[in-house]
């Protein structure tokens, strides 16, 4: 069972903590108010006439939390006994314009690949390279362009929700049928079975054999794995 928190929010960012008072927080027969706390320590909300409905998780608690510009969808490791023991989200929303910027950064030092990134936020950086490309679901999808910025994957959308942004870590493997297709399987859980989450791009120009070897280089480099090539050489020079 999902928890709702109303929450148009004023936010303050200081020492790392990203607050939110006058939050409003949908119960099954009345709402509440209370407060929205992102810190270096994790995240919890408080309800201040009604406590035992507060809420705090530490970054090790939190299985997955998806960050969009409105709301943030908190995955645990509780078992829901209205969902058949499934894990138990907590989604708080509506958020205040900006909010969820504040918030990203420590979002981000705290969970690592544990947090979706679904911000659709304007590229900051040169990228490696970028391609046009189509986000294939099984009916539809959304356009925009992927871009390989070094540490980061990015998919950027002008849809609502498309957009996302993987640290290297977060992608747990690349494949590609041709330069004209493009797979990533990510830490992003989805699916009734929370299995791992993979996007399939169709490319609207070929991506060059060259720049597909050198993001799959470095992503199996960020998961430890070096590339043969190299260890040959290095055993070769003992």
């Amino acid at each position: 069972m999902a928890w709702r928190i109303e929450a148009l929010v004023a936010f303050a960012s200081v020492c790392g903590i990203v607050s939110g008072a006058d939050v409003r927080h949908g119960h099954v027969w009345k709402s509440g108010d209370g407060a929205l706390v992102v810190d270096d320590s994790g995240l919890r909300w408080s309800e201040a006439k009604k406590p035992k409905h507060d809420r705090a998780w530490t970054w090790q608690e939190i299985q997955q939390l998806e960050l969009r510009p409105d709301s943030v969808r908190v995955l645990t490791y509780e078992d829901s006994r209205w969902k058949g023991g499934r894990d138990r989200e907590y989604l708080l929303k509506p958020l205040a314009p900006g909010f969820a910027e504040s918030a990203l950064a420590a979002l981000r030092r705290g969970l690592g690949p544990k947090l979706v990134d679904a911000l659709p936020s304007a590229a900051t950086v040169t990228a490696v390279w970028e391609v046009p490309v189509k986000l294939h679901y099984r009916l539809g999808g959304s356009e925009g362009m992927l871009r390989f910025e070094g540490r980061e994957v990015r998919y950027v959308s002008k849809e609502k929700g498309e957009s996302r942004t993987w640290p290297l870590a977060g992608i747990e493997l690349v494949s590609s049928d041709g330069p004209y297709d493009l797979a990533l399987s990510t830490a992003e859980r989805a699916g009734f079975a929370r299995g791992p989450r993979e996007f399939r791009f169709q490319l609207k120009t070929p991506l060059s054999r060259e720049n597909y070897q050198r993001l799959w280089s470095e992503i199996n480099q960020t998961h430890g794995l070096r590339p043969l090539a190299a260890t040959i050489r290095e055993n070769e020079s003992k």
